[in-house]
């Protein structure tokens, strides 16, 4: 009797851990996020025959209404935010077992095989693609923790407690995520309430306007966030076994580079191409197809600033620009047409770069004299010139401190009553005759120097 007691009591403590666990997740993970407008789009839909997957990037670049439009296909986008290769994956199968799905475009972008992040089963993507599936749940956790990096990581404990990595930030979130979810509002409506900034586009699509000022705005660039390094052997896996997954069912599968500002691929140099041309032939070799289009030719992509809501991700402009050209691609694909000509080899699309795209800055302040370092991004065979100006405290007026030079550096010394110092840098060309291709204005503190 003291040993069945004994069980009763556990059972009654674990009935309350699990409840109160699920009231945890009621109000505190996210109502409304990407994963959850992909899936339930996806899944109320009257048709839908080519699925697109992958992650933000494509998130916000494949607009399914405008390539639909010129295809012809019933698509969705089930792409979201930060999505892994093997959640993809995951993805993919269910996909395939849900719809009668036709073609499968996965947006590729270099950092999904350098990063080493393990499948975490309380992610949003997995969530939102169980949702009201508990075997299928349950399926998927022992994926994640089959693997070793998750196991290994805290963000193993999010399979059973999903709120403590995906929860809202504050009491009063929760309380309107608590309100949006009683009182009927659309999983749409309630990730623009949640970022008035995103916007809806239709067949889980979704994201932002407005455009990065290249010159003037954030000074980030992809690889400082996602530093080049070796090709991780499980991301690449999970990709290829992706298309060897389709090849088995007959479902076409295309691997897409989506688009990048080209300044992204210059900072990463030849290893760009060597790495995703390792991602190419893993790709092909199981059976799918692979395109970037990053090195389109102009007449297919023309590859601009004013596509870009930042550093990465296309804005609403970007993705119709993007989605047309795709849709025009695999248009000619599905003809039978030749399209390698619409894509520059490596010597091709080096040797196309004869520009300075963009320019970053660092300095560093010894004694208070400031020494400033610019870097012009441009093409190997481009040899790039610079024009530093220092900006008057007093009157705002730029003053010219070093005229065109082959020399990216300049050191300068400023008054002793002077805490800061604002600097601007010209790039271009040598040879060129424009006044400058674009520049960078960054303030210095000296004061920290003395």
């Amino acid at each position: 009797m003291h040993i069945l007691k004994n069980i009763f009591k556990a059972i009654c403590v674990l009935a309350v851990i699990a409840g109160l666990n699920c009231l945890l997740c009621y109000a505190l993970i996210p109502y409304g996020s990407a994963s959850e407008v992909a899936w339930s789009d996806f899944r109320s839909a009257d048709e839908v025959d080519t699925i697109a997957l992958g992650s933000s990037l494509m998130a916000r670049g494949y607009d399914p209404t405008v390539v639909d439009l010129r295809t012809g296909n019933n698509s969705c986008n089930l792409s979201t935010p930060a999505q892994l290769p093997e959640e993809s994956f995951m993805g993919l199968q269910e996909a395939l077992e849900e719809r009668p799905i036709k073609t499968v475009y996965f947006g590729f972008e270099i950092n999904m095989v350098l990063d080493d992040k393990a499948p975490d089963p309380g992610r949003a993507f997995i969530i939102n693609k169980d949702a009201g599936d508990p075997v299928a749940y349950a399926k998927d956790m022992l994926i994640c923790y089959g693997n070793p990096r998750c196991l290994a990581s805290q963000e193993s404990i999010n399979g059973l407690f999903p709120w403590i990595g995906n929860h809202v930030q504050s009491p009063e979130a929760c309380i309107e995520n608590v309100r949006m979810r009683l009182d009927g509002t659309s999983v749409h409506d309630a990730v623009e309430e949640q970022d008035p900034d995103w916007h809806y586009h239709g067949k889980g699509s979704g994201g932002y306007d407005g455009a990065l000022d290249f010159d003037k705005g954030w000074s980030r660039t992809y690889a400082n966030g996602h530093k080049p390094g070796e090709v991780n052997p499980e991301k690449l896996k999970a990709i290829a076994d992706m298309a060897a997954y389709c090849e088995e069912r007959g479902v076409d599968f295309v691997v897409v580079g989506v688009p990048l500002p080209l300044m992204d691929i210059l900072e990463y140099g030849d290893a760009y191409f060597q790495k995703t041309d390792e991602v190419r032939q893993a790709v092909e070799a199981a059976g799918g197809s692979y395109c970037d289009f990053n090195l389109a030719k102009p007449q297919l992509f023309e590859n601009e600033h004013s596509l870009y809501y930042d550093y990465q991700h296309m804005n609403r402009h970007g993705g119709n620009r993007f989605s047309t050209s795709l849709a025009e691609f695999l248009n000619m694909r599905a003809e039978g047409e030749d399209t390698t000509s619409l894509f520059y080899t490596q010597d091709e699309w080096q040797e196309a770069q004869k520009d300075v795209d963009f320019v970053k800055l660092d300095a560093s302040v010894a004694n208070r004299s400031a020494t400033i370092v610019a870097r012009a991004f441009c093409g190997p065979r481009v040899r790039p010139e610079y024009r530093f100006w220092i900006q008057n405290p007093d009157t705002g007026e730029w003053e010219l401190v070093q005229d065109w030079s082959s020399n990216n550096t300049c050191t300068y010394d400023p008054p002793a009553k002077q805490l800061d110092v604002t600097v601007r840098v010209d790039a271009r060309p040598q040879g060129s005759k424009v006044e400058y291709q674009h520049y960078r204005i960054e303030t210095v503190s000296v004061d920290s120097g003395e």
